[in-house]
């Protein structure tokens, strides 16, 4: 446990900043909402390309639930929890190799497995914790914003937030695990978040290529609309399943791999 306590300390000051930006797109978007809601955003999105708004989930209807969907997880606050998420991850493995101080961590009574362990628990706790502030700000300004929205809901959405962000986060310490490089993780990690997230867009937008829709891990997250229709178990498992996978494979890269020599 000495292990995930540092992680976490050194990466707590990084935790507060990313909370607080991700608590700063709920707190300058929602309130906002009474003064859009009605004909005044429908004429806004009638301006609007239709790639622009399926990008950012604007499809259905734009009440609370659809306009916080669109302010918080279309974009900025989904590409704020992965930025979080694999920077954390890169850091994990291949920033630690890189700098040289994962030598000096295994020469203390540690084997491999109980590193990438404790620091794929690090990355989930404080990926964890951007999601709670993201859930906390939203059941906090559901009623004076007017948003309307279900606490199960909310919740639900805050789980498929959190599963989206570990993935990817994981991801990275995947790829780090396996090479030693800061460049391929991110890379790893980076690319996968472009894929999937064009995968979802041009799988909503073209007909007969909803199946690509499918494969991306944004339509686990988000594709049956949880805060508007609560908790949907099935993306959940897919995000964990894929999540775990990329760990086992940390595990097992890291622990046959020779230390400096990726």
């Amino acid at each position: 446990m000495n292990l995930l306590r540092r992680f976490l300390r050194e990466h707590r000051r990084g935790l507060v900043g990313w909370s607080l930006g991700l608590a700063a797109v709920c707190f300058v978007y929602l309130p906002i909402y009474p003064s859009m809601a009605g004909p005044e955003l429908s004429r806004l999105m009638e301006q609007l390309p239709e790639a622009l708004l399926v990008a950012m989930g604007m499809t259905g209807p734009l009440d609370g639930a659809g306009y916080t969907h669109a302010s918080v997880f279309g974009l900025v606050g989904t590409l704020l929890m992965i930025m979080a998420a694999v920077s954390w991850g890169t850091r994990a493995v291949a920033g630690d190799e890189e700098s040289g101080a994962m030598e000096l961590t295994l020469a203390h009574p540690v084997t491999r497995t109980e590193l990438v362990w404790q620091r794929a628990v690090g990355v989930a706790l404080l990926t964890g914790a951007l999601a709670l502030a993201v859930t906390l700000s939203l059941l906090v300004l559901s009623r004076p914003s007017q948003l309307g929205l279900v606490t199960t809901n909310v919740l639900a959405t805050g789980a498929a937030f959190w599963g989206l962000g570990l993935l990817h986060g994981w991801v990275a310490l995947a790829a780090g695990a396996l090479t030693g490089r800061r460049s391929v993780a991110l890379g790893a990690a980076g690319g996968l978040a472009v894929a999937g997230y064009l995968a979802d867009a041009v799988g909503s937008q073209r007909v007969g290529l909803g199946w690509l829709g499918r494969l991306s891990p944004f339509d686990w997250a988000y594709g049956s609309e949880p805060l508007r229709h609560g908790l949907d178990a099935s993306g959940l498992l897919l995000l964990g399943a894929v999540a775990l996978l990329a760990l086992v494979v940390a595990v097992w890269a890291f622990s046959r791999r020779d230390v400096g020599a990726g």
